[in-house]
């Protein structure tokens, strides 16, 4: 089926679901920007070192999944395999 031939109903609902569970770029950005060039973040280098900052900048605990360090091994072993296969190691 053609994107044109699309049930009539189908981008409204599409622009739904962007809106309600996605964020534009400028949006996105804002937590990594903080994380960035906070000067609070700066003054408490010590206690954000590593940790975990949800939107829009503020301390959390990860997900058990997350904190499983097992699967983060797994995860950088992966990525580290996949750079060396495309020759960026």
């Amino acid at each position: 089926m053609s994107k044109d031939k699309l049930p009539f109903f189908i981008k409204p609902i599409g622009a739904l679901v962007l809106k309600l569970f996605f964020k534009n770029t400028k949006k996105g950005a804002h937590t990594s920007v903080i994380a960035a060039a906070s000067a609070k973040i700066r003054e408490n280098a010590e206690m954000y070192k590593g940790a975990y900052l949800e939107p829009v900048g503020t301390l959390a605990v990860p997900s058990k999944v997350a904190q499983n360090a097992e699967l983060g091994q797994e995860l950088w072993t992966t990525t580290e395999t996949f750079l060396t296969s495309i020759g960026l190691s």
